[in-house]
Order: structure tokens, then sequence, then C-alpha cells
């Protein structure tokens, strides 16, 4: 019975770095479509999900790789 074996190519990358970086990749597009968003609130809306005006530069102010925490 003839075996088959997978011929595994010198530049196959793994599919865990890949994954993450799907990951990382939907979380800024997620983050940069937020913070759009919040870009567009008036004082009425800042005031409806409890923050300011400095908080919302804030946020907006934060690089997209990183998560924006408004401070308090």
């Amino acid at each position: 019975m003839a075996q088959a074996f997978a011929t595994i190519s010198p530049y196959a990358v793994p599919a865990q770095p890949l994954l993450r970086l799907g990951a990382m990749l939907r979380d800024i597009s997620r983050r940069a479509a937020e913070r759009a968003e919040l870009a567009q609130f008036d004082a009425r809306e800042l005031q409806d999900v409890g923050l300011t005006a400095s908080d919302r530069a804030a946020i907006i102010a934060t690089p997209l790789w990183r998560e924006a925490a408004p401070r308090h």
C-alpha cells in the first residue's frame, strides 16, 4: 500500500500567526469605524454615552492598534 506524503514548502507560514494577524486587522478596522462614528457625535450623544468632548478627543487620538479607554 502506497503512502502519500505531504510536501511541506520551505515558504509555508504557520497558521497561528496568520490567524492572529487577521484578528488584529479586524480589531483595527472595527476601531477605525467606531472612532469615525464617535467623531460625529454631538454634545447630547456624547452625554448619552457618558463621554466628554475631551474623552472623545483622547479616544480618537489613540493609535488604532491600541484599545482606547476614556479617562475619568
